[in-house]
């Protein structure tokens, strides 16, 4: 069935009348619609998912085929997910976090739609206020659905739990004991059973959970045969024998239709509608197991992407229950264990034991027993000798000032006798924190990052690869442009390329921490053939109007910001004297090739391209001066021409031109020999061959022109070896030199 048909179906199921699928297809070619396929994630790999992203596929393309107006969106969580979805045909989106203010907004909107009594509200309101405010509880605020079954728990409670398996168990509890206080014969049934009700939620979120990840379903069920033979183990465990049918029907209906975690949305068919919910009952499964059978399990399910959720909230309930004290050693030396590669090499290539202990950290465990806190801060420092990219974001957290005392001299090692990657992890992670809005921890990372600052300016590039990390103001903004002015502004201009199209509210940061921001705005040069027809290929160009934005040169900087500054200074006033004095300026630093090296505009790139060393840069500057190649005015008019005209292959050639400037002007100004860019046109882009042809045999007609050979020459460096083929390198070899 295809996911069409499956959609048509479910709404003949509510409609009066049956809806086929292309019924459905000519609504979904007419009207504007969104589909969303929730949980990938949960679709295992050892099950169907081949098919499942099969059907993914085929949806696309009937949506494609139909010209439908149609978001279609699928979710999942990043564990278990390997970019089935190719990033080529699919945007894809991570989800943020949600910031307390972000939190609050939705308790905002959740609060009329849940609660009534105004006054009711706004004390819910004020109670998860205080929540999103403390550390440890706002943590249990980052997803929507965590803020509804906080607003649900502070509905019944007043106060919210602090740590994942109080939070889950009080919402179990909640709704439970809910039902119990509406009394009636259900109500007096949940009360003298809760004991068994319990035990079979745990076993049946255990089983299912087995079951998803073995069995290849997406959505793990029991036939309500299997659900009731669970309900009658259970009783028959305890005891029950007299009227043991009835008694295990009316739970089995309890279960599934009034507490509500449990149910039968398909027919036959008995699951959890909320998998977290499945993952708390397999958690509390595996806790309430005898505690010589517990560590073993833990064992084999910690780090395991499947049941990743079972093993952090087990954790939560161990660290927070005084009847597990004895276990919270075991959780340290377990992730030790797969730190070492005991359980499975890769556990130790990836880290698995620091990014769990990392994880357990970031979900509040141990809040409240902070030895046990600083054991898993230390394990978590050892992500820094690892590949996580984004190890600082995950670490920075977690540096509040009562670790400090064990983290410091972790990073002071680290720094000292680790490898490039992991003291550059450690500089990064420092730089976040003094991103901090916390003064003292501000005040802490600086501390540490200039105490520990690299010697050499590319490392420090590297250290602020991401705008978050940018400093705003301080020592550490002024390091940062001082690495930058002992740096080729090629080389700076390579890293600022990092930053293009930043957020809005980040560009003010790359603003203000570069010393040098490149011209943004290129012309562009179309060329035609002879016969006035497009040849597919276009060059872009900076013209007199691009003007890069430079901060004061300091006096100790690289060679090549002053060549820089001086070019800043003609296109300023750009004139035959100010052309003049640039290439004076080239030569009395002596930066020749530093200047051949910047992006420069064409006039001045075609000079320091002309000139071969310090006396050519000389001479020339002599008859600049002398207006022997143009002034202003005659360089804005060639730049009209190429704007208006473009330019044709047989102009390339000098004797061609006819405009104000001599031919020997024109042939140095042609931004055909300092284009710093290639392209091809729309248009022309599926022709390969035939303006490859082109090209050669323009050559051919103009192989005294050095223009033609660049532009032949530029092409061939795009196009790669695999494109040109071999009679490419025939053709280059048949054209006699002149």
């Amino acid at each position: 069935m295809t996911v069409l048909s499956y959609v048509a179906n479910q709404i003949s199921k509510a409609a009066d009348e049956v809806i086929s699928a292309s019924v459905l297809r000519r609504w979904l070619s007419k009207i504007p619609s969104i589909v969303i396929l929730d949980g990938l994630d949960e679709v295992p790999h050892s099950g169907n998912r081949s098919d499942v992203l099969a059907s993914i596929s085929e949806l696309v393309d009937a949506l494609h085929e139909i010209d439908a107006d149609c978001l279609l969106v699928a979710t999942s969580r990043p564990q278990g997910y390997e970019d089935e979805l190719s990033s080529k045909h699919w945007a894809h989106w991570i989800l943020e976090p949600l910031r307390s203010d972000e939190a609050m907004e939705l308790v905002g909107r959740l609060s009329p739609v849940l609660v009534s009594d105004e006054t009711r509200r706004e004390e819910i309101i004020e109670v998860l206020g205080r929540a999103a405010a403390d550390d440890a509880t706002s943590q249990l605020m980052i997803s929507p659905l965590q803020v509804t079954l906080l607003f649900q728990l502070v509905m019944t409670h007043n106060n919210i739990p602090k740590d994942r398996w109080t939070l889950f168990l009080r919402h179990y509890e909640t709704l439970r004991d809910r039902e119990i206080a509406k009394g009636g014969i259900t109500g007096q049934v949940i009360g003298l059973y809760k004991s068994q009700i319990d035990k079979i939620h745990y076993d049946a979120g255990y089983l299912l959970h087995l079951r998803a990840e073995t069995s290849g379903r997406a959505q793990s069920f029991f036939t309500v045969e299997e659900f009731t033979a669970l309900t009658r183990s259970q009783l028959e465990r305890d005891g029950f024998e007299d009227d043991l049918d009835d008694l295990t029907a009316r739970i089995v209906k309890i279960a599934t239709d009034r507490l509500v975690f449990l149910g039968c949305r398909t027919d036959g068919q008995v699951s959890f509608d909320v998998r977290s919910l499945q993952e708390f009952m397999a958690a509390a499964r595996l806790t309430t197991s005898p505690e010589i059978c517990i560590q073993p399990r833990l064992y084999e399910i910690a780090g395991r992407a499947h049941w990743l959720h079972v093993f952090k909230i087990a954790c939560s309930k161990i660290f927070s229950s005084a009847s597990h004290e004895e276990l919270r050693e075991t959780i340290i030396s377990l992730l030790d264990c797969l730190d070492a590669g005991d359980r499975d090499p890769d556990d130790r290539l990836i880290k698995n034991g620091a990014s769990l202990a990392q994880q357990l950290l970031t979900d509040g465990l141990a809040t409240a027993v902070p030895a046990y806190r600083r054991k898993l801060v230390v394990r978590s420092l050892k992500l820094l000798s690892g590949f996580d990219y984004l190890v600082a974001w995950r670490l920075a957290p977690l540096v509040e000032p009562s670790l400090w005392g064990v983290v410091e001299p972790i990073l002071a090692e680290s720094v000292s006798t680790g490898n490039a990657r992991t003291k550059l992890q450690v500089f990064q992670l420092l730089a976040f924190v003094c991103r901090n809005s916390n003064a003292t921890l501000c005040e802490w990372g600086t501390r540490l990052l200039l105490k520990w600052w690299p010697s050499d300016p590319p490392t420090v590039l590297a250290i602020f690869d991401n705008p978050e990390l940018l400093p705003e103001n301080g020592p550490i903004l002024d390091r940062l442009r001082e690495a930058q002015w002992q740096l080729k502004p090629e080389v700076v201009r390579e890293w600022l390329g990092q930053f293009e199209d930043p957020e809005p509210s980040f560009e003010p940061l790359v603003e203000n921490a570069s010393v040098y921001l490149p011209a943004l705005a290129r012309s562009r040069i179309t060329l035609t053939r002879t016969n006035g027809k497009p040849s597919g290929i276009a060059f872009t160009y900076l013209s007199l109007a691009g003007k890069p934005t430079l901060r004061q040169v300091p006096t100790q900087a690289q060679s090549g910001w002053h060549v820089l500054s001086a070019a800043l200074t003609f296109l300023t006033a750009p004139s035959a004297l100010s052309l003049g004095l640039f290439l004076r300026r080239v030569a009395e630093l002596d930066a020749l090739e530093d200047a051949k090296e910047l992006e420069l505009c064409w006039i001045l790139k075609a000079m320091v391209h002309r000139s071969k060393d310090k006396s050519r840069l000389i001479a020339h500057a002599s008859e600049a001066e002398a207006s022997i190649y143009g002034d202003t005015k005659a360089w804005v008019e060639a730049e009209h021409h190429w704007s208006e005209m473009g330019l044709k292959q047989n102009e390339l050639s000098a004797e061609y031109y006819d405009m104000d400037l001599s031919p020997k002007e024109r042939s140095i100004f042609t931004p055909v020999i300092t284009a710093s860019d290639l392209i091809r046109t729309h248009e022309e882009r599926f022709k390969q061959t035939l303006t490859l042809n082109e090209l050669l045999c323009f050559v051919n007609r103009q192989s005294s022109s050095a223009a033609a050979w660049r532009i032949l020459l530029t092409y061939a460096l795009r196009a790669g070896e695999k494109k040109l083929g071999r009679r490419f390198c025939e053709c280059i070899a048949n054209i006699p030199p002149r």
